[in-house]
């Protein structure tokens, strides 16, 4: 019965949930800047503007799904943590991301601005150097 007692004890004083409560949310593109010229084979960066609504939301990175015919889906991803005190803002704040065209062609970007709205940008590649 001791041992029975020390467990409960045990199990019900530890927790794995300690930390603060986050979850993640897409924020709106408002921009994004390619190089003027691109070739296959080599590393660009490509330079985002997103819209950081409040203080409470974090950047954490980009979705980037490849699809059909060259077309790329880009969406800016924040964590939000919505036990902090925090501000609404509309803030613009500026990211970045690698990309490496592995073929020539024209690239279609659609970059998430909100539910079904996407910024849509062609950025055309050149065989390689």
């Amino acid at each position: 019965m001791v041992a029975l007692i020390a467990l409960v004890a045990v199990t019900t004083s530890c927790s794995l949930d300690d930390g603060e409560d986050f979850y993640f949310e897409p924020v709106k593109i408002i921009s994004a800047t390619f190089p003027e010229e691109m070739n296959v084979g080599t590393t660009y960066t490509v330079e985002v503007v997103y819209e950081q609504t409040s203080t409470c939301h974090v950047f954490n990175g980009f979705n980037y799904l490849p699809g059909e015919n060259l077309t790329r889906t880009v969406t800016a991803v924040s964590t939000v943590y919505p036990e902090r005190l925090c501000e609404d803002s509309e803030l613009e704040r500026e990211a970045a991301f690698q990309f490496k065209p592995a073929e020539s062609g024209t690239y279609v970007f659609r970059f998430w601005q909100g539910e079904d709205q996407y910024l849509e940008i062609e950025a055309i590649v050149g065989g390689a150097n």
